[in-house]
């Protein structure tokens, strides 16, 4: 039996076994796991799309969930899951598809049988395979104003086009048809035929049952895969051709929709696949990303120039990849881009003529290590995904550990990457609406439109001043490379205290700590937060504009300061909010506390400059504007929260508000806050109640002549009728029609009824869930985004649909949610007491599942102690409410609020709505 070599915090047990058909196999049997989960990855991707086909490997992906010869129902796949209290997914990446699902542990073998057969005896039946290239469709008009995705797909026709990493990978209607002679269903079974084959897949199965019943679950379900005449190793998938080509353009410039500017330099590197043990692309990465003093960054921002910077070594694209470094430029920086172009030169130099820093190599294993040893808890489904699919590329014994630094990396392997780092071996592109540097090109740009997503772009070849400017590169003295990391750990022994619960271990005016000994994690980890609460926050749109840019400031003024410790494992953000700021710290306990007060110290000593001011305020009006650029399903989310939420300050107002704000009004809005405020902080995880107690007497001395006690203060949830019927249109820039429907339960319940509410409506979704997509996403084709929803805002519950369509109108999918709705009057009245207790118990299982990761306690804690009135046990009255409803009650609420309509309906929507012609009247728009 190969050894796996794991973490010595991975309390997991692993076997790897290979099935007679060749199927390799990673057994993963986890104590923890309250669910299981399956993975099985095949070794085919997009790279394996026949030419004039693109997308096919996707679409091969849809259909095989979409009826079996065993299991021919194209939704009972779905069902099953559901019912099981699970989910599912896949994806296709270039050379792998990926599938895995998890569900509970007394469904897994069901699943399994279910799943497995996706791989045996797919259906490729006609009339689904005519059906779902529509969804296929609706998935690639769902991103087609994703600039991310625009930019990638335009970036392709820099590349050889013979290499397949140049095409189209999603697919369309336009790519996904029958062909004379070949019929889609053809394409599909040969496809499958070639690579679908047991010695060319890997499956993952993780659960809480022992090595051996999860080793005849895997060979019981999964032997009759057939296997490849091949009958030894992966088939061949990689291609032959090189990615790049020589003298052909390097250099494109698009235009985006939303309003960024954005510079990346490429550099194609062969594949480092082989080098995982020791990674050598992370030491020029880590320099170049560097974000701390003397480095690239922080040069840039200094000049005005850019706000945001990274650097990777990215995923290969078969026998290459790109090592990138990416900026966020701003508008001066846009104007001066020869200046940024010239700075990124020097810091290469720089990189390349100085020796090899042992120190960087040393500090980068030891980092890797600690991550290593002391990572989060993985939930099943995510590891069974990650695991099936490394073990495509990885030997099985280093499929866990391939993700940290093993060696040292050899300063050969460096360098031969640095020998790449040159201009003859550079792409360019920069992502911006205008000032295009047009003394790059020797010749006038010609403007193209890219085929997929109709981007503006153009390429072309640099010209000397180009080749001259990057070749000979002002010195830069301010540019040097980084210092040791003082941050870095000395001290991880762990605790041995628990409380069940936060508890409150000081409180004076002005203060209010609560603290958790929490060593459940075996980790020496600490979570911290700290609100500094003070009046008038978030009263106005101008005030919560002003929290806003405040911190906003002062983030970006840290960065510097900040960027070592986050590399040590010491994580840190700040945000605003209603009733103020509040400071999270996260990581490594040893230096945490001391962190957390420099960290309070610098805000409440921040000055901000005027300079920085306008800066920041022009980003922050340029981000608020392409919030319209959102995927319209999820700013209708948003919207939604704006409405049910009182007080809430809309994206509209904001814009409204932001151009009449100056530096002065921040500097009065912060004179004023700083002078008077109350602390409320949360200790939780590696660290004693002494240790808490003691912080909180730190924080009295620091701060005692400012403090107040100022009441927290919450938004009220909007109080509508029973009998509204509301609908609000907002503005999205996508032309797909988007619809959120919600049945809202009303507000001011008592907390008995509010919390019998809040499980009536959890019933309702886990019921509904399933079936609405099977309806309107599997047979109805209305879209790719197809959902329900059990939204909690502001305490009061609601059911909600979601629908994204690329072809229907927002009323008909009105229509079509109303229709789905009343088709489940009479299942309801009829509902099987089995199917309901069914439904409860998946609830239930959510319910009482233990937290996973400090993350998680931590995250739940702290929202509890932001409340009014906190409640540490909410979770248990849940779980108590929840087994006192029965069928009948079920039934009647159901009635009363669905069937009946006493309950508030909202539609947001994005397109108009022809009110004349929905199922149901009387909407009335908000």
């Amino acid at each position: 039996m190969t050894k796996i070599n794991q973490s010595i915090n991975d309390k997991n047990h692993y076997k790897s076994i290979t099935l007679k058909n060749g199927l390799l196999v990673l057994l993963v049997s986890d104590p923890k796991a309250e669910k299981s989960a399956a993975s099985l990855s095949v070794n085919v991707g997009s790279y394996q799309d026949p030419k004039g086909q693109e997308g096919l490997a996707h679409f091969l992906e849809h259909m095989l969930f979409l009826g079996t010869e065993k299991y021919p129902d194209a939704a009972s796949y779905q069902a099953f899951i559901t019912e099981g209290g699970g989910s599912n997914n896949a994806y296709t990446s270039n050379d792998t598809t990926n599938f895995y699902f998890d569900i509970q542990a007394d469904a897994f073998q069901g699943a399994l049988d279910r799943f497995s057969q996706f791989f045996i005896s797919p259906l490729f039946s006609k009339e689904f395979t005519d059906r779902e290239k529509n969804a296929v469709h609706s998935e690639y008009l769902a991103k087609i104003n994703d600039d991310s995705r625009r930019s990638n797909q335009a970036f392709k026709t820099l590349l050889n086009p013979k290499h397949p990493q140049s095409n189209f990978s999603v697919g369309s209607l336009e790519t996904l048809k029958n062909h004379p002679n070949l019929d889609l269903q053809v394409q599909l079974k040969r496809l499958f035929d070639t690579y679908y084959k047991a010695n060319n897949m890997a499956l993952t199965l993780v659960s809480s049952q022992s090595i051996t019943e999860l080793e005849e679950l895997a060979t019981h379900y999964f032997s009759n895969i057939k296997y490849s005449d091949v009958k030894t190793g992966l088939i061949e998938t990689v291609p032959d051709e090189p990615l790049t080509l020589k003298n052909a353009p390097s250099i494109q410039f698009i235009q985006p929709i939303g309003d960024i500017h954005k510079l990346q330099f490429l550099f194609p590197i062969p594949s480092q696949l082989s080098k995982y043990h020791s990674k050598p692309s992370q030491y020029l990465t880590y320099i170049l990303g560097h974000e701390g003093a003397g480095s690239l960054l922080s040069y840039l921002k200094h000049k005005g120039l850019a706000n945001a910077l990274g650097a990777s070594s990215g995923s290969p694209f078969a026998k290459q990849q790109f090592l990138t470094v990416s900026m966020r430029l701003t508008d001066k920086g846009i104007i001066q881009i020869d200046d940024v172009l010239s700075a990124f030169s020097h810091t290469l130099n720089t990189l390349k003529n100085t020796p090899i820093q042992p120190l960087y190599l040393d500090e980068s294993k030891t980092l890797s290590h600690l991550a290593f040893n002391y990572y989060d808890y993985i939930h099943p489904i995510r590891l069974a995904s990650i695991l099936s699919s490394r073990l495509l590329r990885y030997p099985v014994e280093d499929v866990i550990s391939s993700f940290k630094i093993s060696s040292v990396a050899q300063t050969t392997d460096i360098k031969e990457l640095m020998s790449f780092l040159t201009f003859d071996n550079l792409f360019i592109q920069l992502i911006t609406k205008e000032h295009f540097p047009q003394n790059w090109s020797a010749h006038p740009l010609i403007w193209e439109t890219e085929h997929w997503y109709q981007s503006k772009y153009t390429n072309f070849k640099p010209n000397d001043y180009l080749k001259d400017l990057f070749n000979a590169p002002k010195k830069i003295g301010q540019i040097s490379l980084p210092e040791a990391n003082p941050y870095l750990p000395e001290d991880l022994s762990t605790i041995n205290e628990f409380d069940e619960h936060p508890r409150l271990i000081f409180q004076v005016p002005g203060i209010t700590y609560w603290h958790r000994s929490d060593n459940r994690f075996d980790k020496p980890e600490s979570n911290h937060f700290l609100a500094i609460r003070f009046k008038g926050a978030a009263d106005t749109a101008e005030h919560y504009l002003l929290n806003r840019l405040l911190t906003r400031l002062f983030d970006e003024s840290m960065s510097e300061q900040t960027y070592l410790p986050y590399v040590a494992g010491l994580g840190y953000r700040i945000y605003p909010h209603l009733n103020g700021v509040t400071i999270n710290t996260s990581g490594y306990s040893n230096k945490q506390f001391d962190y957390l007060k420099w960290l309070l110290e610098a805000f409440l000593a921040f000055t901000p400059s005027e300079e920085r001011f306008n800066e920041i305020k022009q980003q922050l009006t340029k981000d608020l504007s392409n919030q319209i650029n959102t995927a319209p399903y999820q700013l209708a989310i948003s919207k939604l929260s704006d409405l049910v939420i009182e007080g809430s300050t809309t994206i509209d107002e904001m814009i409204a508000a932001l151009p009449s704000l100056n530096f002065q009004d921040l500097l009065e809005f912060m004179a004023t806050r700083f002078q008077s405020f109350n602390l409320v902080a949360f200790s939780n995880g590696n660290v004693t109640n002494q240790q808490s107690h003691d912080f909180a007497q730190i924080l009295l001395s620091m701060n005692k002549p400012r403090l107040n006690t100022l009441e927290s203060i919450d938004n009220e949830a909007a109080t509508f009728s029973q009998a509204d019927r509301l609908t609000r249109q907002f503005e999205a820039s996508s032309e797909d029609q988007s619809v959120l429907y919600v049945i809202r339960e009303a507000n001011g319940l008592t907390l008995d009824d509010e919390l019998k509410s809040k499980m009536l409506f959890a019933i309702n979704n886990q019921l509904f869930s399933n079936k609405f997509y099977s309806s309107l996403r599997t047979k109805q084709q209305f879209g790719y985004i197809v959902s329900t929803h059990n939204f909690v805002m502001q305490n009061v519950p609601s059911l909600a649909f979601t629908v994204q369509s690329p072809t229907r109108s927002n009323t008909d999918i009105v229509n079509a949610i109303e229709r789905f709705i009343e088709s489940q009057h009479i299942e309801i009245q009829n509902l099987h007491e089995d199917y309901f207790n069914k439904a409860k118990s998946t609830i239930m299982k959510s319910l009482v599942r233990e937290s996973k990761s400090l993350k998680e306690t931590t995250g739940r804690d702290w929202r509890e102690i932001a409340k009014l009135a906190p409640d540490f046990q909410r979770k248990e009255r849940l779980i108590e409410t929840l087994n006192s409803i029965d069928i009948g009650e079920f039934q009647a609420f159901y009635k009363d609020k669905i069937q009946d309509g006493n309950a508030t309906r909202i539609v947001i929507h994005n397109h108009p709505l022809d009110t004349e012609k929905l199922h149901s009247k009387n909407w009335t728009p908000l």
